[in-house]
């Protein structure tokens, strides 16, 4: 009785063990695969780094989703769209020279993308590229000093894109 006793104690440490590095396990079998190849700096060219014209990704997989838009109608829209993950098309036309966000500008709509934990860092040569930033939308209110009344602080609100991805010709 004793021995079987042991056996189940053993079998019960096995699955247990088992569970737990498939769980430690998943979030690095989770992600999409972009085929590609990986640059220095951590961008993946979808038709191979070596070619111009490659696309190259920077953070997760987009995702396949039906929410796309274009900048000036995505912000035409901010207030519904709130929350929701969508893929949003401009062009670049001011990165930050720290590589922790950027501008893209569509028609005469502009703004400021920042990225999730600023774990996305773009090179500094990218103003003028068509770009489509995958994210969500999100307003932000936040005390900025008024410099027309003796610098006084006032609340502003501010639509900001946070972007979990970007792709764009190479």
């Amino acid at each position: 009785m004793n021995t079987m006793f042991n056996y189940h104690q053993s079998i019960m440490k096995y699955i247990t063990l088992l569970a737990l590095a498939l769980i430690l396990a998943a979030p690095s079998i989770s992600y999409a695969q972009v085929d590609g190849a990986v640059g220095a700096d951590g961008a993946v060219g979808a038709d191979g780094a070596a070619q111009d014209d490659a696309t190259v990704f920077y953070g997760e997989p987009i995702p396949p989703i039906e929410e796309y838009f274009n900048l000036t109608d995505a912000v035409k829209q901010a207030k519904d769209m709130q929350g929701i993950e969508m893929i949003i098309s401009g062009r670049i036309v001011g990165p930050c020279q720290g590589k922790c966000w950027m501008l893209i500008q569509h028609g005469k709509t502009t703004a400021q993308i920042t990225f999730v934990d600023q774990s996305l860092q773009l090179p500094k040569d990218v103003i003028g590229k068509d770009v489509e930033v995958f994210g969500n939308l999100e307003f932000v209110t936040e005390k900025v000093k008024d410099a027309g009344s003796n610098m006084k602080q006032k609340e502003q609100t501010t639509l900001r894109l946070l972007a979990r991805s970007i792709r764009f010709k190479k």
